[in-house]
């Protein structure tokens, strides 16, 4: 007798929750009207404890968005991290500094305490981590994360898209750990997705743009995505940001998506 095939489960996840009122409405209607399933949220962002309360509301699954380039640190005493009081940005300048090591893990740690303890304030677990800006790819930031959360059961982000060759984070020095490296540093209680997808669909956001996603793979993919424009820089307040809210409230992409084989999730119901 034939055993049925493990399930091909996607996790439809937009970042930068908590930053600002628009991207925030372009999240939450792409839950409600769309395939988003879940949120990157960065804590005490200007807008994030309205956005977790709407979000929760509506079942969305929620993640630390590990924050170190914009905005003011929620830990005191973390002078590795701050230029007068706030995290240094842009981001070109935070990897730099993280590929010299020159971020003190306990520094990092000391905040991602922070940061986690900001939504437990708001009686939220968050089921998974990333970063703003990737920032987690670095060995000395995984090294502080998994200081202070190393004793926690998440997925953890290895942004990385091979069947995009070409479609990689501009400018991320050398320095990043890729997938494997990744895997080797992190804590027993983590786990990682077993695909990951979201670059090249930021650049092109269509269905074509992730049409190598058209074979599901048994397992757990995350599907990165950005809705909605926010103010501050180029990525952001670019019209493709609009347009991914588009694609992903349009009928027609959940109805692709499950033909191809998916059944849309949150991380936390996946288990580790």
């Amino acid at each position: 007798m034939r055993l049925p095939s493990p399930p091909a489960w996607l996790v439809v996840n937009a970042d930068d929750g908590g930053l600002a009122a628009t991207s925030d409405a372009a999240i939450l209607a792409a839950a409600a009207e769309g395939v988003v399933t879940s949120a990157s949220v960065v804590a005490g962002g200007p807008t994030a404890a309205a956005f977790v309360a709407r979000a929760r509301d509506l079942g969305l699954g929620l993640g630390l968005h590990f924050n170190l380039t914009e905005g003011r640190p929620l830990a005191p005493r973390c002078p590795t991290l701050t230029d007068g009081g706030s995290f240094p940005g842009p981001k070109g300048r935070v990897w730099v500094a993280a590929a010299r090591s020159e971020l003190d893990p306990e520094d990092i740690a000391r905040e991602a305490r922070a940061q986690w303890q900001w939504f437990e304030d708001r009686g939220v677990t968050p089921d998974h981590l990333d970063s703003h800006n990737h920032v987690h790819a670095f060995p000395c930031v995984l090294a502080g994360l998994a200081r202070a959360l190393g004793h926690r059961s998440l997925f953890l982000r290895a942004p990385e898209e091979p069947e995009c060759p070409g479609e990689l984070l501009p400018g991320l020095p050398s320095e990043a750990l890729d997938r494997q490296g990744i895997a080797q540093a992190i804590p027993p209680t983590w786990r990682l997705t077993d695909r990951f997808a979201g670059f090249a669909f930021s650049r092109k956001p269509n269905l074509r743009a992730v049409g190598h996603l058209a074979t599901a793979a048994p397992g757990i993919t995350e599907w990165m995505v950005h809705p909605g424009s926010r103010p501050g820089s180029p990525f952001s307040e670019a019209e493709d940001r609009d347009r991914e809210t588009s694609t992903l409230t349009d009928p027609n992409t959940r109805e692709t998506l499950r033909a191809w084989g998916y059944r849309l999730t949150r991380f936390a119901e996946v288990g580790w």
